[in-house]
Parts: structure tokens; C-alpha cells; sequence
């Protein structure tokens, strides 16, 4: 009876010993990188995001412009990037602030508007 208390002392010593050498892939650890707000992607995709709501919605908001964001970088996880942006919308003749968060997946997924909410 006393080989499991063998192999379980070899094992814990093993992994005392090798645990410091054991390397840990830090590439996979993302981070949110700031968007540039011109870029004709990010347009388009503030402008999906306030179609979308429209559509569900039965508005008419229109894009006044995109006035900040963040984006970070799933396709390490096959999901594409997430966007995080601040846009002003007109809602008739007043100016809105809103809160979009919007995925962009490859094919099949494509978009979809995670996030829209006024602030």
C-alpha cells in the first residue's frame, strides 16, 4: 500500500520542482486599444448600430458622429472584435448622446449590436 504515496509524493515534487520553469503564454491576454474615430470601419459601424436600433425600435435616429472608443481583438478566439463607442445622434432636432457596443465576427456571424443604450 504505500506506492500511491509514492507516486503522489513524486508528484507534488515534480510539480514544486518544474512549476517555476512552466511558461505561461501571456499573448493571449488582450487589452482594449483605443479607435480612431475617422476611420470609414468605425463609422460604418456606429452607423450599423443606430440603424439596428431603428429597425428594432421603429426610430429614427440618425449618426451625428462618433466621439470616442475603445476596441479589443477576439480573433484568437475566432469572434472578431468588439467595439466600444460614444456617439452623438439626432433624434429630430436634438442632439443625443449614446453608448453603442457593437461585435464584428467574420462570416457567418457578422454584426450584431450588443450594447445601445442613451447617455
Amino acid at each position: 500500500m504505500n506506492h500511491p504515496f509514492k507516486m503522489r509524493n513524486l508528484f507534488i515534487t515534480f510539480f514544486i520542482f518544474f512549476l517555476p520553469f512552466i511558461s505561461i503564454d501571456h499573448s493571449v491576454a488582450k487589452e482594449w486599444l483605443p479607435i480612431n474615430i475617422k476611420d470609414p470601419k468605425v463609422i460604418d459601424l456606429a452607423k450599423y448600430a443606430v440603424q439596428s436600433d431603428n429597425k428594432l425600435t421603429g426610430g429614427d435616429l440618425t449618426l451625428v458622429r462618433v466621439i470616442s472608443g475603445i476596441y479589443i481583438d477576439n480573433a484568437d478566439l475566432k469572434l472578431g472584435k468588439t467595439y466600444d463607442m460614444m456617439i452623438y445622434v439626432m433624434d429630430g432636432r436634438e442632439e443625443l448622446r449614446y453608448n453603442a457596443v457593437v461585435r464584428d465576427d467574420p462570416p457567418p456571424n457578422g454584426r450584431h449590436v450588443v450594447i445601445f443604450n442613451q447617455k
